[in-house]
């Protein structure tokens, strides 16, 4: 009688084993040929419907500030992600 194996968690084992899948199976004593059909199958099978759970161990961190001060006393802040492209354009319309 064949011998059930729980692929997923082997998979896992194998993933952060850094062996090759040859010398995984030879320690494991998996035959090569059913350890690469099962990956096959898991490759080829669809990703699980539904949601995952979610958990958040702490708070994100605050988007960056970028505070731009010009000549004559113009002061500008921004919250969040600002390219510098949209900085130079921006300077370069507020120019006389």
């Amino acid at each position: 009688m064949k011998e059930k194996r729980d692929w997923p968690a082997t998979f896992a084992v194998f993933e952060v084993s850094g062996l090759t899948q040859r010398e995984f199976c030879r320690l494991h004593g998996i035959v090569l040929a059913s350890f690469k059909h099962q990956l096959y199958l898991r490759r080829k099978a669809p990703a699980p419907a539904g949601f995952s759970r979610l958990s958040v161990s702490r708070p994100a961190p605050a988007p960056a500030t970028v505070e731009l001060h010009l000549p004559g006393g113009l002061f500008l802040r921004f919250s969040g992600d600002v390219g510098p492209g949209y900085l130079r354009e921006l300077v370069t319309g507020l120019r006389p």
